[in-house]
């Protein structure tokens, strides 16, 4: 099972990810999540599932593209180059 335990480690580098850039902006779950809400790809969504995304359980493509937008940032930041 080397592909899932790679695929976790993937999921909990992002997740630290976004806590780093959350908090370096000084947001809170809540704020990220209202910010990640309007970018229309993000519907639905509450500060729970803010908090799964920094515990490292599975960010789909578009969540991934929501993060990238309210970051300003590339999809590659949100993964360790070293997998």
């Amino acid at each position: 099972m080397p592909f899932l335990q790679s695929y976790d480690c993937e999921m909990k580098f992002l997740g630290n990810k976004v806590r780093e850039l959350r908090e370096a902006r000084e947001w809170t779950q809540i704020e990220m999540a209202r910010r990640l809400w309007e970018t229309g790809k993000f519907k639905g969504k509450t500060r729970q599932r803010v908090h799964q995304i920094e515990s490292g359980e599975h960010a789909s493509a578009r969540t991934i593209s929501a993060l990238c937008e309210v970051f300003e940032v590339q999809p590659e930041t949100f993964f360790d180059n070293e997998f």
